[in-house]
């Protein structure tokens, strides 16, 4: 079950239904951390959105990782594999 729907808007706005008020990809990575459910639909479309929102939203927060070795290496095995749903498969 959803806890908390998140509206995003084509101006790339967040926009949190369920309490009200806008949120950043760093307040939705809060709330999955902190236990929630979330979905994100866009609201013209109604296409439910969630992972690639959240994927955006890690990426922004851990974006000076990337630029060691390590995860260069891992990036590439992810697009090796087929992408990240394939690699994951693996592992989960």
């Amino acid at each position: 079950m959803v806890e908390v729907l998140i509206l995003k808007y084509q101006n790339r706005k967040l926009y949190d239904r369920t309490n009200s008020s806008y949120v950043t990809g760093s307040k939705i990575l809060a709330m999955v951390r902190s236990g929630c459910r979330v979905q994100i639909v866009e609201k013209e479309s109604g296409k439910v959105v969630t992972g690639p929102v959240l994927a955006q939203s890690l990426l922004d927060e851990n974006e000076n990782q990337f630029y060691s070795l390590a995860s260069v290496a891992m990036l590439e095995r992810i697009i090796r594999d087929g992408g990240f749903e394939q690699f994951s498969k693996k592992f989960l």
